[in-house]
């Protein structure tokens, strides 16, 4: 494992390997904006339209108190990988059972510390074919300040040839935080806090480029944006 801490500048890492994967330096850059000095931005600062180019992969993970860091939110491609939707699901749930424990530490890291974290990950896809990965974990505050929330991204080294895919982990970098001069926190979407078991009541559905209303990952295959649902 190795830990960086950088000088941040727009989140291009100095040291490590954020910087050879678009997905990841796109998600890590508009955190870095939204942070603005802070420690960690706010999730209601969230806005997925400012990261379209990665919101595919994006994931939003949320640290419950009775039970296992779950999925709040996830993009079509995270919900690809097991052919499934993630909402609700434990976070630790794309990773081989081998490797959880370990992941449930860096997650817990993420938000104790706090931490970025990056994942290098691989996954057999058929035979001993392998798929690489990678996994980006960047903390946030909840609406009472408490590092409660994980904004995520993963990004495929190839073509996802069938569902469910889960991951060893074969690398780990983090990155410690520093907080430079105050910001004003800006105004995003705020979440609602509720529990799992509550069944939604709403949901914005998925959408196409054109405005059409896209299926689950189950019902069709094609292309969508960020799933988000919300609970009264």
């Amino acid at each position: 494992m190795t830990e960086f801490i950088p000088s941040f500048n727009n989140a291009r890492l100095v040291q490590g390997s954020l910087m050879q994967d678009e997905i990841i330096l796109d998600l890590l850059t508009y955190w870095e904006n939204l942070r603005a000095g802070r420690i960690v931005p706010a999730r209601s600062d969230i806005d997925p339209r400012e990261i379209k180019s990665a919101l595919d992969h994006t994931f939003i993970l949320e640290q419950c108190p009775s039970c296992t860091t779950r999925f709040r939110l996830a993009g079509i491609k995270m919900c690809d990988l097991l052919g499934m939707e993630l909402r609700g699901m434990p976070a630790h749930a794309v990773i081989a059972p081998e490797f959880r424990d370990q992941f449930n530490a860096q997650l817990a890291d993420v938000m104790g510390a706090p931490k970025i974290v990056e994942l290098h990950l691989s996954g057999e896809i058929s035979g001993d074919r392998q798929i690489n990965a990678r996994m980006l974990l960047l903390p946030m505050h909840d609406k009472n300040d408490a590092i409660t929330r994980v904004l995520g991204c993963l990004s495929l080294q190839g073509n996802l040839k069938r569902a469910p895919i889960r991951f060893d982990i074969t690398d780990v970098k983090t990155t410690r935080i520093v907080a430079g001069q105050s910001a004003t926190p800006l105004q995003g979407f705020a979440e609602p806090s509720v529990g799992f078991e509550h069944a939604p009541t709403q949901v914005f559905k998925c959408i196409n480029g054109d405005g059409g209303e896209r299926k689950t990952p189950n019902q069709s295959a094609g292309r969508s944006h960020l799933r988000l649902v919300k609970d009264d």
